[in-house]
């Protein structure tokens, strides 16, 4: 889903069709799971630091893991319209992650109705949701022959997925603990599973699923996994965050350089080009809108970088047909004179500008819909003190506005098209 108010998340990845060395200083022989770790970030499976690290005692977090689950087991993330949590929101990269995760009956969140998409994730909840995710939703049929861990209470909720993954081998023991020395060891199921642990864990599932075995051997191994081409384009910043330079399928196709720190992110992947944003350290609007004040272009197929200009201050979104993008305008500029909701055609280089209904700022998502009909926005009244909020659909053929619906409360998060006509959406209370 592509939106306006995106957290900057920057991910150092290596991937090849063809699985290419991998290597990490912080990653060597004594390091556990090292085999596991070089499979996986040589698949694309789980990614590095920009500063080159691995981190491999760093914990993961909840969406994190769930990218790592989908991508690994090649899920099309795109195609589900399910609601998300009150706490993740459509704007997010994680988005797709967590719709697809949660129609799958992969994740049901907490007793509170909320995911904690941050949270690092311990151990029984990460063997839950893998054991779900490979296994279709199921938990095997398995022997429990594995003695079960002395701190663990067979009535507990996460007991079956955790005594099939150890029974099947599935989950490394490095982190446990003997009992004084004898047959009963301690788990610390409530600890939090670190980076090298989620990797050993996800070789061995894949392994195991790949070659249609009950339990793990070191004789296995799992098969290669599949990347877009969007999947092999990976950004990596010097340490002051001045320059990005940009890689695709392992090769240096271009940079960017700044004077003052900025932050680069992928800003949306389609099956031919990754866009880029590119906003400056320190920029208040960016935490309130969350969008680049630049954007780039790169073509998957030659490797050309350029760049899309428009007048304004926070890209929005772009068209599913890659020919219009929306953005809110400077206030400067001659295009916040008509309104702040603007939509530069590409190819034509025409500029289209939406009013915002008098009283209303626009404070939230700007969603085209998937024919390039129309677009939908949010607005909030500017008196702090009054809360309502609308959601409007705009003819962007005639500017004709509908308002669809009205709401108490922090909205705003629209999160789809239904039909091409109604609006999903979230409260952001």
């Amino acid at each position: 889903m592509k939106k306006c108010l995106l957290i900057a998340v920057t991910f150092l990845m290596v991937f090849s069709q063809t699985a290419m060395a991998v290597t990490f200083p912080d990653v060597d022989e004594d390091t556990p799971y090292q085999d596991s770790i070089t499979w996986m970030a040589e698949n694309g499976a789980i990614d590095g630091y920009p500063d080159g690290t691995f981190r491999p005692d760093a914990c993961v977090n909840r969406v994190e893991l769930l990218k790592m689950l989908l991508e690994m087991l090649e899920v099309d993330i795109y195609g589900s319209g399910y609601p998300l949590f009150p706490d993740t929101y459509a704007d997010q990269w994680y988005a797709p992650y967590v719709r697809t995760a949660r129609e799958r009956g992969t994740v049901a969140g907490y007793p509170d109705g909320t995911f904690r998409p941050a949270q690092c994730v311990n151990r029984v909840e990460a063997i839950k949701m893998a054991v779900l995710e490979f296994n279709d939703g199921n938990v095997p049929d398995y022997n429990a022959y594995y003695g079960d861990p002395v701190d663990v209470d067979p009535d507990e909720w996460y007991f079956n997925y955790l005594d099939y993954a150890l029974s099947a081998l599935l989950v490394g023991r490095v982190h446990t603990a003997s009992e004084n020395g004898g047959d009963g060891f301690y788990f610390f199921p409530a600890g939090s599973m670190t980076r090298k642990e989620v990797a050993e864990m996800l070789y061995r599932m894949k392994a195991l699923k790949d070659n249609d075995a009950t339990y793990y051997t070191v004789n296995i191994e799992p098969d290669p996994v599949e990347q877009s081409p969007a999947d092999k384009v990976s950004l990596i910043m010097n340490e002051d965050n001045t320059e990005v330079t940009i890689i695709n399928d392992e090769e240096v196709v271009g940079g960017l350089t700044y004077e003052n720190p900025h932050t680069f992110e992928i800003f949306e992947k389609t099956p031919e080009n990754v866009y880029i944003g590119v906003t400056p350290w320190g920029l208040g609007g960016y935490i309130l809108f969350g969008g680049p004040q630049e954007l780039f272009k790169l073509d998957l197929d030659t490797n050309e970088l350029s760049q899309i200009e428009f007048e304004g201050s926070f890209v929005c979104d772009v068209s599913p047909n890659e020919t219009m993008f929306s953005y809110i305008a400077y206030y400067q500029s001659e295009h916040a004179e008509d309104g702040r909701i603007v939509i530069k055609n590409i190819d034509e280089d025409i500029y289209s500008h939406f009013k915002i209904p008098e009283g209303y700022l626009q404070v939230g998502d700007v969603l085209f819909s998937p024919d390039n009909e129309k677009i939908a926005y949010a607005a909030a009244l500017g008196d702090p003190e009054n809360e309502e909020s609308k959601v409007f659909i705009v003819d962007l053929d005639t500017g004709d506005q509908t308002l669809i619906d009205s709401v108490e409360g922090n909205v705003f998060s629209i999160e789809s098209w239904i039909d091409n006509e109604e609006i999903e959406y979230s409260y952001l209370n």
